[in-house]
């Protein structure tokens, strides 16, 4: 008790002296010249850290500098070893023919002088080329990519060395005029220094007149920097709001640097003011690898950009008017944080450079920029920054469909065939879209798995929180600062473990409810949205391949919810405290919400835009994918799932839209007569009408399953109305059915042949699941279906449903005596005897 007394009435009488001293000028004096220390002192230390990396990077070069005459050198000796050989041998004859007047043996002063000659001559051409290419190509540029050039590192370490040489043969020659001679050391040293200069001009002389090479300033000065000083900002220990907020401008300058080079750099020289891909894959790894740092910069640093922002005195508090009336001052300005201004800086050089390649109509530049883009803004979904990868990718979308391209000249007018780089690019824009859910969800799931063995998988001593998810991170900060507190005062963290993994487990799954739902808004902006839209601008060419490489999108994240609700029982298994409830989120409804997106997108699929487009001559264009024959295949398939599931009205719908693309492909079939043998040109005929007959067939089959009635009529509607726009209705009757029939004679087995086994083999399986017979199992106790066209389709060797189609739905409307193909006459008999059983 007394030791508390003391520390009680000691603390107490240290803040009454520094409450005195805070009113005494000295006192403000003395902290502001400490700061100006600290920060010198913080400056000096990031001042020697940058010079031992420059050195790293100068050994480098030295040792290309090396690389570069080391083959001039080993030539040069094996030319110096031939001729000494022939001159060894040769001596005595030239002893005999030469003068007496010719010395043999020069004074290194002379050599020496020689060789410092030939250095001045070099650094006069070197710096008379260097500024000669300033003043003529580059007087307009900016003085920060002067200095960047300037500063280039190969050119000032050649400099340097050339400096460093002639100063060398100088010191010599003067030594030797005082009357001390330099001995063979020396000698072989400027010999050797002045091959490694005379070899190496030429390929730096190269280098000199290609000096503004964006790659070269990008990778080799501008990188390294800004990456270095987001290090630091993320790793130093003691904080620095000076020294922060120094780093701070300087990397702000260099991306107005790199925003610079995107677009001048090529202007520069005269050429097009294209943006430079280099820059665009700079602006991409800046941010993938800030992505990874951010979490790890505390949210009261001054690298975050500080913005003074006057209030207004009708919104202030009436503490803070008076006081201002009473001063006869104004309102002191508050500092608006911001805290994206690095991604919004990097976020606006890409953009840029998109905006600049859609102005151009260089649609492969624009991709290419989205490319970059896609692969920053995946870096940003691992680690489930879902509102900051949105707004990434809007940015992009708005850009695109901002861009004017004139709707009724969906081609290229002057070869009259599709842009293939426009319909790529707004295919980019859906797979940039389909990649960031897609690594969002699987991060998502890995780190819910990680949370099962949370508590035994960190060291709570000293826990390191490191992969976390960024939300996580951001959201714990006080509890590891507390954490850091209690291990400082007590030894050990004095939070219990299951509080600690609770709190992890409630902050992760509030983000993630928040995150999932952005990114269900946004998958369906950029597919059913993005459909509609562009439907609505009659750009079918570009709605028609976002539609279709939805629908595996769609179908693959209504899998995951399954995957991420179990994955998250771990989660809700870690709830102990009632008071910190952990957030409950519902993946059976985010699964319905993917189902029915891709339900929309098949109703898309349906509409007479879009197979109007398919129907065309574009539609069929050879430079583009075969999307009629992916609408065929899929909306067959999803006409035997309608079955399946039940849904007749789906059915209708489909069968509709499927039968349409049918007659579009006998039509086109027709095209391929006299190309491919006959046989071939029959079974192509065969296998359309057979997959119309089929799925007639199961329509029959499942609604005898499910005892509805629904599914043949509405089967016999849609018939009926392609039959209403057939020029000869009994003659197309005809035909259909004897070709189809002609398919099963012969021995064609192609890709839908197998599909269709597959549809047989899916109604015996549903057979089986309701305990009947399904004529292919040995359960001779299972029990027979009532129904007799069930018991003629199902099973090996029994009739198709193509026959069931044709025997109860098609012979109705033909009229006139007509002879049964032999397949439908032993359908006929097998379905009278079953009837009668």
């Amino acid at each position: 008790m007394r030791m508390e007394f003391f520390r009680q009435i000691f603390g107490a009488t240290g803040s009454l002296a520094i409450a005195r001293a805070q009113m005494h000028t000295v006192f403000w004096k003395a902290r502001s010249l400490f700061s100006r220390l600290a920060f010198r002192v913080d400056r000096f230390s990031s001042t020697v850290k940058k010079d031992v990396e420059t050195l790293s990077y100068t050994r480098s070069i030295y040792r290309e500098l090396l690389s570069i005459s080391l083959k001039g050198i080993i030539a040069a000796c094996v030319f110096v070893i031939i001729v000494e050989t022939v001159e060894h041998f040769a001596a005595p004859a030239i002893a005999e023919i030469t003068p007496n007047w010719i010395v043999l043996s020069p004074e290194n002063s002379e050599f020496l002088s020689i060789v410092g000659q030939i250095g001045a001559v070099f650094l006069g051409i070197y710096f008379a080329t260097f500024g000669i290419i300033l003043s003529s190509s580059y007087s307009q540029i900016r003085s920060d990519v002067v200095d960047l050039i300037l500063r280039e590192k190969v050119n000032n370490v050649y400099s340097s060395y050339l400096i460093n040489l002639t100063i060398l043969c100088l010191i010599s020659i003067g030594l030797s005029y005082l009357g001390y001679e330099t001995g063979y050391t020396i000698f072989f040293t400027v010999l050797l220094g002045g091959l490694v200069a005379i070899l190496c001009i030429f390929e730096l002389g190269k280098r000199l007149f290609l000096f503004f090479d964006v790659s070269r300033l990008v990778d080799a000065e501008i990188l390294p920097e800004v990456t270095r000083l987001i290090g630091e900002v993320s790793n130093s220990g003691r904080r620095s709001i000076h020294l922060d907020a120094h780093r701070q401008k300087v990397v702000e300058q260099r991306l107005s640097t790199l925003r610079y080079l995107s677009f001048n750099s090529s202007n520069a020289l005269g050429q097009s003011s294209k943006p430079n891909r280099k820059v665009d894959r700079a602006f991409a790894g800046l941010l993938i690898y800030y992505a990874e740092e951010r979490p790890k910069i505390p949210a009261e640093s001054y690298w975050f950009k500080r913005t003074p922002k006057h209030p207004e005195w009708f919104f202030e508090s009436d503490s803070s008017t008076s006081m201002a009336l009473e001063t006869d001052m104004h309102l002191f300005p508050k500092e608006e944080i911001d805290e994206r201004w690095f991604e919004d800086a990097l976020l606006d050089g890409l953009l840029a450079s998109f905006r600049q390649s859609l102005e151009l109509e260089d649609y492969s530049a624009a991709y290419s920029t989205l490319q970059y883009a896609q692969s920053a803004n995946e870096a940003i979904a691992t680690l489930l920054l879902a509102d900051e990868g949105i707004s990434f990718l809007k940015r992009f979308s708005d850009l695109t469909s901002n861009h004017e391209i004139a709707p009724e000249l969906p081609l290229d007018g002057k070869k009259g065939k599709p842009d293939i780089q426009e319909i790529s690019l707004h295919l980019g824009l859906t797979q940039a879209s389909y990649m960031f859910a897609y690594e969002y969800l699987r991060s998502a799931i890995l780190f819910a798995e990680k949370l099962q063995n949370l508590s035994n998988g960190i060291n709570w001593a000293k826990p390191d929180f490191s992969g976390f998810p960024a939300p996580v991170l951001v959201r714990l900060q006080n509890t590891k600062a507390r954490i850091a507190f209690e291990r400082l005062v007590e030894g050990r963290p004095l939070m219990p473990v299951g509080y600690i993994t609770q709190l992890i487990a409630k902050e992760f799954t509030t983000a993630l409810k928040d995150g999932l739902e952005a990114v269900i808004q946004e998958m369906r902006r950029t597919t059913t949205e993005a459909v509609r839209s562009r439907i609505s601008d009659k750009r079918e060419h570009l709605a028609t391949p976002i539609l279709l490489s939805s629908f595996r999108s769609a179908t693959q994240f209504a899998g995951f919810m399954d995957h991420l609700g179990s994955a998250l029982e771990s989660a809700y298994a870690l709830e102990v405290y009632p008071e910190y409830e952990i957030t409950k989120i519902d993946t059976t409804a985010m699964r319905e919400e993917f189902l029915t997106l891709r339900s929309d997108l098949l109703d898309q699929l349906c509409s007479m835009p879009i197979i109007g487009f398919l129907a065309s001559d574009l539609g069929k264009a050879e430079e583009l994918p075969d999307y009629f024959g992916q609408s065929y295949f899929l909306l067959a398939e999803e006409c035997y799932r309608a079955c399946r599931e039940n849904d007749p009205r789906r059915f209708k719908k489909l069968f509709l839209a499927f039968g349409i693309l049918a007659q579009i492909a006998f039509s086109r079939f027709e095209d391929k007569k006299g190309k491919v043998s006959d046989e071939y040109f029959l079974s192509l005929l065969g296998t359309i009408a057979e997959d119309m007959l089929a799925l007639t067939g199961y329509a029959i089959a499942f609604g005898e399953l499910h005892e509805s009635d629904d599914f043949k009529s509405e089967a016999d509607k849609v018939w009926e109305s392609l039959l209403a726009n057939a020029k000869d209705r009994q003659g197309y009757l005809r035909w259909i059915i004897a070709i189809s029939s002609a398919l099963r004679e012969s021995f064609y087995a192609g890709p839908r042949n197998i599909i269709r086994t597959r549809w047989s083999m899916g109604l015996n399986h549903v057979l089986r699941d309701q305990g009947f017979d399904d004529g292919m199992s040995y359960d001779y106790g299972a029990k027979q279906h009532p129904s007799a066209v069930i018991r003629c389709i199902a099973g090996i060797g029994m009739s198709r449903p193509s026959e069931a189609a044709i025997f109860l739905l098609l012979l109705e409307k033909v009229e006139g005596d007509f002879e049964l193909p032999r397949a439908v006459a032993d359908f006929k008999a097998s379905f009278e005897r079953e009837a009668e059983r």
